[in-house]
């Protein structure tokens, strides 16, 4: 219910190509674990995978764009809108820290 949740945000509030490009992430890490003989449900949690992959550029939307880089603006957006959805446990950092945060300079 979650994943779905997260999958209409991003459809509203991304563009196509982007949002594309999210799921695409969550394809790839999902077929490189698959690889690697990981099975989801017992060697990873493949819903927190699809919320970090699809959520990591939700900076990126309008809904998300504040006054911080848009990797941090939407790791906060990501935090909130898990927190909103009822997710209070540590996988709420973990979709804010899935995506690597580069200093700038």
């Amino acid at each position: 219910m979650l994943a779905r949740t997260a999958a209409e945000l991003v459809t509203r509030e991304l563009a196509t190509p982007l949002r594309n490009h999210s799921v695409r992430g969550f394809l790839f890490g999902r077929a490189l674990a698959e690889q690697a003989g990981m099975r989801p449900g017992t060697d990873y949690d493949e819903e927190l995978m699809f919320l970090i992959c699809v959520l990591r550029d939700i900076g990126l939307a309008e809904i998300a764009n504040g006054a911080q880089r848009f990797e941090m603006d939407g790791a906060d957006f990501a935090a909130k809108f898990l927190e909103d959805c009822g997710l209070t446990d540590g996988r709420v950092m973990s979709c804010g820290t899935g995506s690597p945060r580069i200093p700038p300079g």
